[in-house]
């Protein structure tokens, strides 16, 4: 086993890239992360890697693997549908923590889109006037690359219902070995994501901003109790020293930034440049976790 990662059994190992500012290359890392653990661990009859994108206010996975994705599922929330039962008591109303529900022409009624789902008013309703409904907050694609299985979360406009479709789609995932994506910062998305994490890989980037919020997501892996390692992009853009040594060093590329352009991963684009072969390390690293060689 690597010395600094660890397994929870040998059903399913998780393994986030995260980081506490957007910009910083996390989803670049994510993939090409991906697509080099399935390349080292061919001839497994699960080889296939799951790559989870769960920045579902703003997935992009799809594009940097230059792949189109198919709806799997829709995603919804629980809400309230008062009936005619209702003899406007208040007593919903009263209890109701988001403010959702307010009184008129002598009924309760609901503004669905501060409606949290939690289904409260329900429960203390005397006269059982309060039936369930459900409203979409988002849906759940996937997508195929050779050797990788795309499932993103996407959040409906106008919705805030992040974290639920983080559930779902970690409970669509089924291969054994799974990259997770998460959302950039440190709120109750990226929370929900890094729970079911063995390990993060902290992307940042060397400057004083990246540094500082790098140092919030460091903060909130030890409070969870998750082993980490840094990784370093950009590295060489600038002499600013980063208070922490990173694992990996990824150094600025021209190339990297043409796969971009072009959307193809750079381990397919250009498999012998420097940038490619850190990717490629890093996930040699990673089967320390995933099959103890």
């Amino acid at each position: 086993m690597v010395p600094g990662w660890s397994a929870r059994g040998d059903s399913l190992v998780s393994i986030a890239v995260t980081g506490g500012k957007g910009g910083t290359g996390k989803s670049t890392v994510a993939v090409n992360l991906a697509i080099a653990l399935s390349k080292t661990i061919k001839g497994d009859s699960n080889s296939t890697v799951d790559l989870l994108d769960l920045d579902v206010e703003c997935p992009n996975d799809y594009s940097l693997l230059g792949i189109t994705t198919k709806l799997v599922s829709k995603v919804y929330k629980e809400i309230p549908v008062i009936t005619n039962a209702c003899n406007g008591c208040g007593i919903c109303i009263q209890r109701c923590m988001p403010k959702a529900l307010y009184a008129l022409n002598g009924k309760a009624n609901l503004i669905e889109d501060i409606c949290e789902g939690c289904m409260l008013c329900q429960e203390v309703c005397p006269f059982n006037a309060i039936n369930t409904g459900k409203k979409e907050v988002g849906e759940i694609r996937s997508g195929q690359y050779p050797g990788i299985n795309l499932i993103e979360g996407r959040l409906a406009v106008g919705e805030d219902a992040s974290a639920r479709i983080v559930s779902d789609v970690l409970s669509v995932s089924r291969s054994k070995v799974r990259v997770m994506d998460t959302a950039a910062g440190t709120h109750c998305t990226v929370v929900r994501a890094l729970r079911k994490a063995d390990h993060a890989l902290v992307v940042t980037e060397p400057t004083p901003f990246g540094a500082n919020d790098a140092r919030l997501m460091i903060d909130l892996v030890k409070e969870l109790d998750i082993p980490y390692d840094i990784v370093l992009n950009r590295a060489g853009v600038s002499n600013y020293k980063l208070p922490f040594s990173p694992r990996f060093e990824i150094p600025y590329s021209d190339d990297l930034i043409q796969s971009y352009v072009v959307g193809k991963p750079i381990l397919d684009f250009d498999p012998d440049s420097t940038v490619s072969k850190v990717f490629m390390e890093m996930a040699e690293y990673a089967r320390g976790v995933l099959f103890g060689d």
